[in-house]
């Protein structure tokens, strides 16, 4: 019986050490975001800014939220030699709300997602690196956004102008229009922009990535290696180039 009661006592701790617990964290006013280190972040556009974290009860100390220079940062404690095993047990959810978003960083295996659609009146910094993931649907007026690693995003996006970058092997899914579009796609990235339409592009194709892209008055494409670039559309200019056993299709 001794015994019994040992081992339910040894249940009922284990069981509230990893029971999942939320927290408001206090943190200063800030309009850009940097998630790190496998973390999932759920985003939205408020009214004011606030942080709340929730993670099992063991872990909750070892969360650093700081904000640096107007960037709220998200990230486990470096002395979190576990952080990459990303099981039930060491899992972490932040809750953001932000007035104004400007940047948003992901990095380090971590996901974001926007909840709410995001409008800025400014230009807008996009990164989303290392196996991490993003869904987004935001309007501003310039965007630069780079995707590397092997990161997996699906964005709409209503911009003035938009210059992207994808590399390694990345996976951009993108919807929405801009009126200026200058795009770079390497290595095996893939770039599925049908749906996004732009009045003029610039791409830049290489390595053995894929690009698709809808323009509608006028659009250069420059392709090598192995690179495979589709066009939708009808522009009335359309100058194409490309070299090695790379290829440039009009797609009706």
């Amino acid at each position: 019986m001794k015994k019994l009661f040992t081992m339910l006592a040894l249940i009922i701790i284990s069981l509230q050490t990893f029971a999942q617990e939320k927290q408001t964290r206090t943190v200063a006013v800030f309009d850009k975001v940097n998630i790190r280190s496998a973390i999932t972040a759920f985003i939205r556009q408020g009214s004011s800014t606030s942080v709340e974290i929730e993670t099992d009860v063991a872990n909750k100390d070892k969360i650093i939220t700081e904000v640096k220079n107007g960037e709220l940062i998200i990230r486990r404690d470096d002395q979190w030699k576990d952080w990459w095993k990303n099981n039930d047990n060491n899992k972490i959810i932040a809750y953001i709300t932000v007035k104004d978003l400007k940047s948003l960083r992901v990095s380090g295996a971590s996901i974001a997602k926007g909840q709410t659609a995001f409008n800025t009146n400014g230009n807008f910094e996009l990164e989303v690196s290392g196996a991490s993931r993003l869904s987004l649907d935001l309007t501003a007026k310039q965007v630069n956004a780079e995707f590397s690693g092997a990161s997996h995003c699906d964005i709409k996006l209503n911009a003035s102008e938009a210059d992207i970058e994808v590399s390694g092997a990345s996976h951009l899914d993108i919807s929405g229009k801009t009126d200026r579009q200058e795009l770079e796609v390497s290595g095996a990235s893939h770039f599925k922009g049908n749906d996004f339409v732009s009045k003029k592009a610039t791409i830049e194709a290489s390595g053995a990535s894929h690009a698709e892209v809808a323009v509608s008055e006028d659009v250069v494409v420059n392709s090598s290696g192995a690179s495979h670039v589709d066009y939708h559309g009808s522009p009335s200019r359309a100058v194409t180039n490309a070299s090695g056993s790379s290829k440039v299709r009009k797609v009706q």
